[in-house]
């Protein structure tokens, strides 16, 4: 059921939007078009709220929610559910960031993420950033409020010169901190599977589904030699990629291996890890990458389009772009 029995493109959608969050906070609160610009220079369009002299101004954005309406939910319910969010918002305190130009008060709460240099050249623009093969690390800044939950906020050129720190003490710190809240995960890519079905399709009343456990019994059932593929990621399996700047990871991953191994990029949240035992055809596998990054990867989440082998005698790692000769 349509609005009035009309169909809206998206900017005039936006607009009803803005107007039904408008009607309904009245002359206190500013809405606003906003138009963030995401990993991979991936663009979300969204509203703002923001309550006057306030520093907090929360946003939702539109791009699903117009998917929502053209497959027929109305846009008054759409609406509605947006102002029900933005709800959530109203009377939080600010935010407090008073201890923003105090270095030493807040490296504790510093992160880093690694992203594709290519297909990051909007996003940062603003940002503190460095080169790291054919990819950029960038840094942020967590915070958390009691009444909105976490958050980040990217480090800037101006707070770099704020703290009065280089870029390599921001590195080693920010890569430590990740090293501590957020501690290396390396495991089979198999036993992660299993984990993972298990976690994700038991009830309320920790029964298994047939179907799943089935899944589960033939995942179990494999030889060690279908193991011999690993994940490297976090524990929190979000930004996972950047444990390969963590101290020493790789190595590790090469002692525990015993070997040189290869790095697929699986997406910024883990990397793949694939022993080398001489029989990986690096043609066919960097071919594999970019089908899966365009076709399975949503475009925020895509890494790099190739292959990394590490050379654990000279600890290097290299990225792979054609067949070894």
């Amino acid at each position: 059921m349509r609005d009035y029995g009309f169909t809206y493109d998206f900017e005039n959608f936006k607009r009803k939007i803005i107007g039904y969050v408008s009607d309904h906070f009245g002359d206190a609160y500013t809405v606003d078009e906003t138009d963030c610009v995401k990993n991979n220079d991936t663009t979300y369009h969204g509203i703002s709220l923001r309550e006057k002299d306030s520093n907090i101004a929360p946003i939702i954005y539109l791009d699903e929610l117009y998917q929502i309406y053209s497959n027929g939910e109305s846009i008054q319910q759409i609406a509605e559910s947006v102002i029900d969010h933005f709800r959530i918002y109203v009377n939080v305190p600010d935010l407090n960031l008073d201890e923003i130009d105090n270095y030493e008060a807040v490296k504790k709460r510093l992160g880093v993420k690694l992203l594709n240099r290519s297909l990051n050249s909007s996003y940062i623009e603003k940002k503190v950033y460095v080169e790291y093969m054919d990819l950029i690390i960038v840094f942020f800044l967590e915070y958390e409020d009691m009444s909105i939950g976490k958050g980040i906020i990217g480090v800037t050129p101006d707070m770099l010169s704020m703290w009065d720190i280089d870029t390599e003490t921001l590195l080693r710190d920010a890569t430590e901190n990740m090293n501590k809240n957020y501690p290396v995960e390396f495991t089979s890519l198999v036993d992660l599977l299993i984990r993972e079905y298990k976690y994700r399709f038991e009830d309320e009343n920790n029964i298994q589904r047939e179907d799943i456990k089935d899944i589960v019994e033939q995942l179990t059932s494999l030889s060690t030699y279908d193991r011999q593929l690993y994940v490297l990621t976090n524990e929190s399996h979000n930004l996972g990629a950047s444990t390969i700047l963590y101290p020493d990871t790789l190595n590790k991953v090469g002692s525990a291996l015993n070997t040189d191994f290869y790095l697929i990029p699986s997406s910024i949240h883990e990397i793949i890890i694939i022993p080398d035992n001489g029989n990986v055809n690096e043609e066919v596998m960097n071919k594999m990458i970019r089908t899966v990054n365009s076709e399975h990867l949503s475009p925020e989440e895509v890494l790099s389009d190739h292959l990394y082998r590490y050379h654990r005698v000279n600890r290097v790692l290299e990225p792979v772009h054609s067949m070894r000769a």
